[in-house]
């Protein structure tokens, strides 16, 4: 499945990703998003990198605003292991529904999202905001 990235409200990494599978950060005893890893890689170039949430906790009066990050140095232990330099991701499973929840939940927390000209604005405050990623044709 592919995600679609919409310039400039997207992260740029200059090409659509393909989602290859959820993994989750440690052994979790309770898993939730934001234990989940996405393993995507670039459509045109194939680089292979972890898409995951991060938030900032009151960050100019939004109680919690999300953001994507990604890693893109890691290695493979096995298929179902992964290991950059300081954390260890394991397999989940392949189930779209853990990209909607993840995409779902950076949506809701407002994020900061790029409009151009090295400025960011929160989500709720962009005129016309249309969609960030496509996702399974659900916009997020």
């Amino acid at each position: 499945m592919i995600i679609k990235i919409n310039n400039p409200y997207g992260l740029n990494f200059g090409e659509d990703l393909e989602y290859l599978g959820t993994f989750v950060k440690g052994n979790p005893k309770k898993v939730n998003v934001d234990h989940y890893r996405l393993l995507v890689k670039g459509i045109k170039t194939g680089k292979e990198m972890i898409l995951f949430l991060s938030y900032k906790l009151n960050f100019f009066k939004n109680p919690k605003c999300s953001k994507i990050e990604y890693v893109d140095e890691f290695k493979y232990v096995t298929p179902t292991h992964l290991k950059n330099k300081n954390y260890n991701y394991y397999y989940l499973n392949n189930d779209l529904s853990t990209v909607d929840e993840f995409f779902t939940t950076w949506k809701k927390h407002d994020p900061m999202i790029h409009v151009g000209n090295f400025q960011h604005q929160f989500m709720s405050s962009i005129k016309n905001y249309t969609w960030s990623y496509k996702f399974n044709n659900k916009q997020y």
